[in-house]
């Protein structure tokens, strides 16, 4: 716009001076080309004055435009900084949100940690009373062993006792019947069905004594003290039928 102004100025200055040199010459003439020189003058002062104010306005104009660039250069940064504040608030807030969870799932892991723990130190503790319980079942195992052992070992020297007297008694018998000797016959006769009686008693009561002793090996004996006292018992029996017997025997021979 400024160009073209210009170039209109210029375009006037030069119709001007064209007038000027074709006017005619003379006082009225030059009076007239005065007026017309006066008057083209005039016209570009007007001229100017407009592109003048034309200028102004251009001026005015890309000041405002400036202005208004300016302004929005500054709402630009404005709004770019306040985006960088909102995008570190952003990223600050997932930051924590980030240190929040890993540290909920560190307590979790501990609470699982201790948790597991505990688990292990019970199973542990349970390992061992198992343990406990399987050597003291072994311990006992043995012990009932040993003892049922024991019981057979008795009754086989039963045997073997019995097995001798009546041998024994089955001699004199028969010593006694050469002789003719009835009494004798009978008193042996009567002695063997002791010894057979004696026998039996015997060794029902060692087979008594055996069983109680796997119950006890199964759990199912209710108290393994009080089996002492009744063996003790028994053999106290055992042994006076045996001092009666051995002296039964002693008066026969």
């Amino acid at each position: 716009m400024k160009k073209l102004m210009l170039l209109l100025a210029v375009a006037f200055l030069l119709i001007g001076s064209a007038a000027a040199l074709a006017a005619p010459k003379g006082r009225g003439r030059g009076r007239a080309g005065r007026s017309e020189a006066a008057g083209a003058k005039k016209a570009e002062a007007e001229e100017a004055e407009e592109v003048g104010e034309a200028e102004e306005e251009e001026s005015e104009e890309a000041a405002e435009q400036a202005r208004r660039g300016r302004g929005r250069g500054r709402g630009r940064r404005a709004e770019a900084r306040a985006g960088r504040r909102r995008a570190e608030a952003e990223e600050a807030e997932e930051v924590g949100e980030a240190e929040e969870e890993e540290s909920e799932e560190a307590a979790e892991q501990t609470r699982r940690g201790r948790g597991r723990g505990r688990g292990r130190r019970a199973e542990a503790r349970a390992g061992r009373r198992r343990a406990e319980a399987e050597e003291q079942g072994r311990g006992k195992g043995r012990r009932h062993a040993q003892q049922m052992a024991a019981v057979d070992k008795q009754m086989e020297q039963e045997q073997s006792k019995h097995e001798m007297r009546v041998a024994r008694l089955e001699r004199i018998r028969s010593v006694a019947e050469e002789k003719d000797n009835t009494k004798a016959v009978e008193r042996v006769e009567t002695l063997m069905e002791k010894e057979q009686a004696r026998f039996d008693r015997k060794m029902e009561r060692l087979q008594d004594r055996r069983t109680r002793i796997e119950q006890r090996a199964a759990g199912k004996d209710r108290d393994e003290q009080e089996e002492p006292q009744g063996e003790e018992q028994e053999e106290e029996e055992e042994e006076q039928e045996e001092a009666g017997q051995t002296g039964d025997d002693t008066g026969q021979q």
